[in-house]
């Protein structure tokens, strides 16, 4: 599934995904009008039933003429309730199925990201994001659609009901439809800006604590505890201040409204007193006028208080869809082959590189690696040796000039194959909060428990491995952090092995290791 044109539009990468449910959108539309007919449909009885009671003095006849009556406002009250549990079963079947696809489809483009994106983002503030964005679809489907649906239809039939019965009614409820429309709409852009600032005070508050808790060594060795809460204090009182002021203005706003839905029922009493005593309207027209314009009224009232939060969840949705979507930097051709490595030669010829937009790393860079060698590169701090191996990983694309494996250049390939022929050990090692047998496999997933044994003898972290009381089904904690940076660093290199990959860079991945192993 392509969406590439939909990294500033949140709703046509939601519709993207629920469009192949067709029959999930007949479904809606089909709920949406029974429950919005569920209202008028009943107020429409109520009438006939108080004209039945006041007009006609025989006791039997009255039973006679509001036996159909009840009957249909009882089936109409059971037919309301099936299509709300229908539209309930919709959801507990589709629902899930649609946001699981979300997640994995924005989590699989994710992960082929540039390392430069990572840098840039937390890791927790892209997994919020990710889940900014499945939660904007379950909002918008299960929890506005449908009653914003469902109140159109409303609406629609409620105005042509009060036509029929005196034009004037049915003018009086259009106009302030549009009144009640533009005041929220005026409102809701207002409120924007105070929903805005709580929520960046939000995201300070949460970037400051993720920072002090990632730092929190630093904090005990330095002695800061008192300062960082002081220094959290200024940020929770803005937040604090931040949401008192959205809140004030969301009670004014939410007074207005329903000062607006009083003056509505005031005016339709006038009128139906005023058409009563003119012999226009009878006694069970007042019961439908009231009964729909209350109606109309709060449904009005509650679709735009939903409104408010599917506002909310699309702005919301529509910055994490721009965040996460970037264009990456570093793709495969359209026509792009597999890497064929034959023997592993590398080649730079004539590359140029500028990182993080600064001067030339590298210019007009040019050497030979050949195959089979063992070759070390020495510098001192930053002058580029991750980088250079990150180069030959194609984890960044060259300004210019060429970089090749077996006179195959590296742009030519698909990412895949080149990462598949190539074992990486970082400086810093990356392990997954899983078991130690899985970190090691992640090498190669279909390795045996024995070439996993075999590989970690081979990198010396079988001793340290076979000591613990779960020996291989030792989870390793988040980043390894239950394991010295040794023990790190063994099972990188132990994974590397596994891996068997023809080339094989290492960046510093022996630093923290004792002259020994």
């Amino acid at each position: 599934m392509q969406h590439k044109n939909y990294m500033n539009s949140l709703p046509k990468f939601l519709w993207s995904f629920i469009k192949n449910y067709k029959s999930l959108i007949i479904t809606f539309f089909v709920c949406a009008t029974i429950l919005g007919t569920w209202g008028p449909i009943n107020a429409i009885i109520i009438k006939n039933i108080i004209n039945y009671v006041a007009t006609t003095p025989s006791e039997a006849i009255i039973k006679q003429k509001l036996f159909w009556p009840s009957v249909l406002l009882l089936f109409n009250l059971m037919l309301h309730d099936l299509t709300w549990r229908c539209w309930d079963l919709i959801n507990y079947k589709v629902q899930p199925q649609l946001k699981d696809n979300i997640i994995q489809h924005t989590y699989g483009r994710i992960l082929k990201q540039s390392t430069q994106f990572f840098q840039d983002n937390f890791a927790y503030k892209i997994t919020e994001n990710i889940n900014t964005v499945a939660n904007a679809f379950e909002k918008t489907l299960s929890q506005t659609a449908m009653h914003l649906a469902r109140g159109i239809v409303m609406l629609t039939i409620a105005l042509a009901t009060m036509y029929l019965i005196h034009p004037l009614f049915a003018a009086g409820l259009l106009l302030w439809v549009a009144l009640y429309i533009g005041i929220t709409y005026k409102f809701n852009n207002k409120a924007t800006s105070f929903i805005d600032a709580h929520a960046i005070a939000e995201a300070n508050v949460s970037s400051l604590i993720f920072d002090t808790i990632s730092n929190s060594q630093s904090v005990r060795f330095f002695s800061q505890h008192d300062n960082e809460i002081k220094y959290l204090d200024k940020s929770i009182q803005d937040m604090r201040e931040k949401f008192r002021q959205k809140t004030a203005f969301k009670i004014t706003s939410n007074f207005i409204q329903r000062l607006s839905q009083t003056v509505l029922v005031a005016y339709m009493l006038y009128m139906l007193a005023y058409l009563k005593t003119l012999n226009q309207i009878n006694v069970g027209d007042f019961a439908l006028i009231l009964g729909l314009t209350l109606d109309v009224g709060w449904t009005l009232w509650w679709i735009t208080e939903q409104m408010e939060h599917i506002n909310d969840a699309l702005r919301y949705g529509k910055q994490s869809l721009s965040t996460l979507f970037l264009p990456q930097d570093v793709q495969d051709k359209e026509h792009a082959s597999k890497l064929k490595v034959h023997s592993g030669k590398i080649q730079f010829n004539n590359v140029h590189f500028i990182h993080n937009n600064s001067d030339f790393l590298f210019a007009n860079k040019s050497l030979i690696i050949p195959a089979g060698q063992k070759v070390g590169i020495v510098g001192h701090p930053g002058g580029g040796k991750t980088t250079f191996a990150n180069l030959i990983m194609r984890l960044h694309d060259v300004a210019s000039g060429s970089i090749k494996i077996d006179n195959q250049d590296i742009r030519d390939v698909v990412l895949s194959s080149l990462h598949e022929a190539i074992g990486y050990i970082p400086q810093e090692p990356m392990l997954f909060n899983r078991t130690m047998i899985e970190n090691i496999r992640y090498g190669n997933p279909n390795a045996s428990e024995f070439e996993v044994i075999l590989a970690a003898k081979r990198a010396h972290a079988h001793e340290f491995i076979d000591g613990l009381p779960h020996k291989y089904n030792t989870i390793v904690g988040e980043h390894g952090i239950r394991l010295n940076g040794g023990q790190r660093q063994r099972i990188a290199i132990a994974r590397a092995i596994l891996k068997n990959a023809p080339i094989l860079i290492l960046d510093e991945a022996t630093s923290q290791l004792d002259s020994v192993n």
